[in-house]
């Protein structure tokens, strides 16, 4: 996923925009929500993608994990 999610810098300048007249009020709004979604998607589709066990990476198919005693993954090495 290429997605930037910063939404601070987005917000901050956004509010620096409108405060000095740049841009109108609608404009602002739909910046900010901008910044928030694009904030919150990221973690929500690695918590899907992680959930579902789908590939993060091409060649990921390649990399077994090896869980530990009590369930929990120790470490990943690629299988030979």
């Amino acid at each position: 996923m290429a997605i930037n999610d910063c939404g601070g810098p987005g917000i901050v300048l956004s509010s620096v925009a409108y405060a000095a007249g740049i841009i109108n009020q609608e404009f602002f709004a739909s910046l900010v929500m901008l910044a928030l979604i694009t904030s919150w998607i990221p973690g929500t589709w690695l918590r899907i993608v992680v959930k579902k066990k789908w590939r993060h990476m091409p060649g990921d198919e390649n990399i077994t994990p090896h869980p530990r005693d009590d369930g929990k993954i120790k470490s990943i090495n690629r299988s030979i």
